[in-house]
C-alpha cells in the first residue's frame, strides 16, 4: 500500500491531479488485497474448497433433508477410489450447557453418527431413518454429480444447510473386527445348503445383531438390533458346527477380532443376515464405528477391555 503524508505532498509539490491518481492506486491495491483474502478463505487451513452438485434435484433433496431434520448440523461423506465408503451425520446438542441455564451457551458440541457404507446393516438403517440421504448416497455415479471435484479419488465432502465443501482425505487404517472373506463365502454356502422350505422367516427376512468377538474370533454375547430371533437362531445353528474347531485353531473362525499391532483384542461387531426371494443368503458385518448396544455388558477381565 502507498503511504503518503501531507508534508511529503508539499515537499514534492504534488498537484491535485497527482493526488487523486495516487488515491486511485491505493483503492485498486486495496481491492486486490480483498480479492486475495477471499481466495484464501475459499481454501482454508483444512484444505477446504467450496464445490456444488450439478443436478438441481440433488440440491433440492439436500434442502428438504435439512428442513425436515433441523437437528442436523452437517454431513460428511468420505470417498476412497471415487466410491463413498464412510458417512458421518453431525447433530447439534445443547447437553453441555443444559445445566447452565443462567449462563450464555459457550459452545455447541456436535455428536456424530457413523455409517459404514459397505455394510448392509448401516445402509438398511440409513434408508429407514433418512431415506433422502440414502437416495443420494446410493447413487453409483455420485462423484460425477459433483462439480469442481478435480482428479483426486480420495477425499471428503462436507454438506451443510447452505454449502458443500471438499476436504482432504483422512481414511482409517485401523483393523476393526471383520468377517474373514474366505470363511464368509464358505459359511454362506452352508446357510444356502441347509435351508429348507419348512423354515419360514417372517417380516422382511432380515436380522441385524451385535456381538462380542473374542480374541480367538469366536462370538460371545449378542443383541438383536433389528429383525426376529428365528433367523438369528438359524445363523447360530449353522455357526456352531462351522466354527467348532475355532477355539483350538483360530484360523477356523468366521470372524477376525480387532487387531492392534497384529495382536487380537476383544471387540464389537454388527452383523447383517438376509434371506433373498430365491432362498439364498446375504451376510455382511463391520466392527468400525460401532455403538455398544448390548445391555448391561461388562468387560470380562479374563479377556480384556472391549475395542470397537
Amino acid at each position: 500500500m502507498i503511504e503518503i503524508t501531507i508534508l511529503e505532498i508539499l515537499k514534492r509539490n504534488i498537484t491535485k491531479y497527482n493526488l487523486l491518481k495516487a488515491m486511485k492506486k491505493m483503492i485498486e491495491r486495496s481491492t486486490l488485497i480483498v480479492l486475495f483474502l477471499l481466495t484464501i478463505l475459499s481454501t482454508n487451513v483444512f484444505g477446504q474448497n467450496q464445490i456444488k452438485f450439478k443436478k438441481e434435484g440433488i440440491n433440492e433433496n439436500i434442502k428438504t433433508l435439512f428442513k425436515n431434520n433441523e437437528e442436523i448440523d452437517s454431513i460428511m461423506i468420505e470417498f476412497e477410489n471415487s466410491i463413498p465408503l464412510r458417512l458421518e451425520i453431525y447433530k447439534q446438542s445443547d447437553s453441555i450447557t443444559k445445566y447452565q441455564t443462567d449462563k450464555p451457551k459457550p459452545f455447541i458440541i456436535k455428536h456424530g453418527t457413523f455409517y459404514n457404507l459397505n455394510f448392509d446393516g448401516d445402509m438398511f438403517f440409513l434408508k429407514k431413518e433418512l431415506n433422502l440421504l440414502y437416495q443420494i448416497i446410493s447413487n453409483k455415479n455420485l462423484i460425477k454429480k459433483i462439480s469442481n471435484i478435480g482428479k483426486e479419488k480420495n477425499f471428503r465432502i462436507v454438506i451443510t444447510h447452505d454449502a458443500l465443501y471438499k476436504r482432504k482425505f483422512v481414511g482409517n487404517d485401523t483393523f476393526f473386527a471383520v468377517l474373514k472373506p474366505k470363511r464368509k463365502n464358505e459359511f454362506i454356502e452352508l446357510l444356502n445348503n441347509n435351508y429348507t422350505d419348512s423354515l419360514k422367516f417372517g417380516g422382511d427376512s432380515i436380522v441385524i445383531f451385535q456381538a462380542i468377538v473374542y480374541k480367538g474370533g469366536h462370538l460371545g454375547e449378542t443383541a438383536i438390533l433389528h429383525g426376529e430371533k428365528k433367523l438369528l437362531d438359524y445363523f447360530f445353528s449353522n455357526y456352531k458346527p462351522f466354527t467348532k474347531k475355532a477355539h483350538m485353531f483360530p484360523r477356523e473362525s468366521l470372524f477376525q477380532p480387532f487387531l492392534a499391532g497384529g495382536r487380537p483384542l476383544v471387540s464389537l461387531i454388527d452383523v447383517y443376515l438376509k434371506i433373498n426371494a430365491d432362498k439364498t443368503f446375504i451376510l455382511s458385518a463391520t466392527g468400525e464405528g460401532r455403538d455398544l448396544k448390548i445391555k448391561n455388558y461388562k468387560d470380562d477381565e479374563s479377556y480384556g477391555n472391549l475395542f470397537f
